[in-house]
């Protein structure tokens, strides 16, 4: 089963839709991020998991309306 989260660059801000499990990369600035620490804790804000991927993506969608993001 595939996780969708919703994540922010540490180093943008740009919020997005991923699957990746280890490494991060910012569809924005195109840095990469490592997911955990190696003592497991989240290195990259993850603001939301999903199972589904239009749940995820609806989610992201209101998320920026809200906030006022593009």
């Amino acid at each position: 089963m595939v996780d969708y989260k919703v994540v922010q660059c540490p180093f943008c801000g740009f919020i997005q839709l991923s699957t990746a499990k280890s490494v991060f990369k910012c569809l924005r600035c195109s840095r990469t991020r490592r997911i955990t620490t190696s003592k497991g804790i989240p290195s990259i804000r993850i603001i939301r998991v999903f199972a589904d991927f239009k749940r995820a993506n609806a989610f992201i969608q209101e998320y920026k309306r809200l906030q006022g993001f593009s």
